[in-house]
């Protein structure tokens, strides 16, 4: 990508099924957990766990780097496994609907605590439940968020409205707070260090995400 040269190339229309989305983890630096979690899914959030419960059982860790970068959203559960493994008794957003009602969403308690520095890395493709973790781990003060901005579409879960021609309109019938009661929507959460992945990098195989987490641990 750093180079700017320009190739041609032949592009075949085929039926394509992308293979199916997991969790990955290793060690870097010597005792740090990195795990990537690509959305954020009950199941994944589980992997992810239990990745770090086996990458501890290796050495005594002194920190997790947990890559969101691209995660695209998920459900409200998975965010809530995974805040629950870093505090617990904590709201980390509200649904509120148009009267200014709002419902506080918590903690999942029942978690055991990892009891670690946490680094969070995301990007503008980290949306939605991402978004909501990326934002209580800001506002909670559970740990220090690397990257660059998220995306800003954390607008609230989605209801389907049957129409009268049969199809189905999804709107949201509560949107969403962050945990210190501020707007994400249209904004996205700000990372404490910025640290972008540039064409340069790509091409020279570096990830100054990783390199700025791995230094703040």
């Amino acid at each position: 990508p750093a180079t700017g040269e320009t190739f041609t190339a032949t592009v075949t229309a085929a039926t394509h099924q992308p293979p199916p989305r997991r969790v990955e983890s290793r060690l870097v630096d010597g005792n740090i957990a990195y795990v990537t979690l690509p959305s954020m899914a009950p199941e994944l959030a589980d992997q992810v766990l239990t990745a770090v419960a086996g990458l501890r059982a290796q050495t005594e860790l002194r920190g997790v780097a947990l890559d969101l970068r691209g995660n695209g959203g998920g459900t409200l559960e998975a965010a809530g496994t995974l805040l629950g493994a870093l505090t617990h008794g904590k709201t980390i957003g509200y649904w509120c609907d148009v009267r200014g009602k709002c419902t506080p969403n918590r903690t999942d308690d029942s978690v055991k605590l990892l009891n670690v520095p946490v680094v969070v890395l995301t990007d503008r493709r980290c949306a939605s439940a991402c978004e909501v973790f990326s934002s209580a781990v800001k506002d909670l003060k559970l740990g220090t968020l690397v990257g660059t901005r998220t995306a800003g579409a954390v607008s609230g879960p989605a209801w389907a409205y049957q129409l009268d021609n049969g199809t189905s309109l999804l709107l949201p019938k509560y949107h969403q707070l962050a945990a210190n009661k501020q707007v994400v929507d249209t904004i996205g959460v700000a990372p404490d260090h910025y640290a972008p992945v540039t064409a340069a990098d790509l091409s020279a195989g570096r990830d100054p995400g990783l390199a700025k987490a791995v230094s703040l641990l």
